[in-house]
């Protein structure tokens, strides 16, 4: 069933961890993961989920992610489209970019180098019950000091990012997949560089910054370790599980 919210993909970093994996000038999220590219996966995952408007924040390699895409064999009714930066605007710059072609609200974002098996449609409707700004997906990890653990209140709101601690153990870590409101959106500055998770998030947090644990499992192929781990998500059938 169709699910009712655009969504955009922020995938245009520099992917300078993977500097030495992966061919010079090659976007994060071409990696191949047992066998294909990772965008490929996605789309699927996330058309699999109901979305059906999904626009690319590119920077770094989008020439080379278009082209493939372009190339690719998806569904008729799922609309792709692209927001091409200049020059670097950082997570949040990319963001307030490709927000001018997205028509719903709320709207979904994610990081294109990471992946959690959250319900979206359930994190949607937490969402909109909370009445958030934002919320996140959280995934539970026996190490979560490797991404600074979210410490929450009981009805989800979000209090505190801390810190990486490799002695902080088992915690829920952000997915890196969020629900935003419109209105945070087009507060955000045009045209500007900046930090989604340091100049957004987490000036928000303890207001109106929710989180879920909506999800069992967590992918993230921004380092060369974690890229290597990565084809355990992928079934025999060439699907993150």
């Amino acid at each position: 069933m169709p699910l009712d919210i655009d969504t955009i993909v922020l995938a245009g970093g520099l992917g300078t961890r993977l500097k030495g994996v992966l061919p010079a000038g090659y976007p994060k999220i071409l990696a191949p993961i047992g066998g294909r590219p990772f965008v490929e996966l996605l789309l699927e995952w996330l058309y699999g989920q109901g979305v059906r408007t999904i626009v690319f924040s590119l920077g770094h390699g989008a020439d080379q992610l278009v082209q493939h895409l372009r190339a690719c064999r998806y569904p008729a009714d799922l609309v792709v489209r692209y927001a091409i930066e200049a020059a670097p605007l950082g997570t949040g710059g990319g963001l307030r970019l490709a927000y001018s072609q997205v028509n719903t609200d709320p709207v979904l974002a994610l990081n294109g180098d990471t992946f959690c098996d959250a319900d979206l449609a359930q994190l949607v409707a937490f969402h909109r019950e909370r009445g958030a700004a934002i919320t996140l997906a959280l995934t539970r990890v026996p190490d979560s000091g490797r991404y600074g653990k979210v410490e929450r209140t009981e009805d989800g709101r979000v209090t505190r990012f801390a810190e990486k601690d490799p002695a902080a153990g088992a915690g829920l870590v952000n997915s890196g997949v969020y629900v935003v409101s419109a209105p945070v959106l087009r507060e955000l500055p045009e045209g500007k560089a900046f930090s989604w998770e340091k100049d957004v998030l987490a000036q928000r947090v303890g207001r109106d910054v929710y989180g879920l644990e909506a999800a069992t499992r967590f992918l993230d192929i921004g380092t060369p370790e974690s890229f290597a781990a990565a084809p355990s998500f992928v079934s025999r059938r060439g699907e993150i599980q």
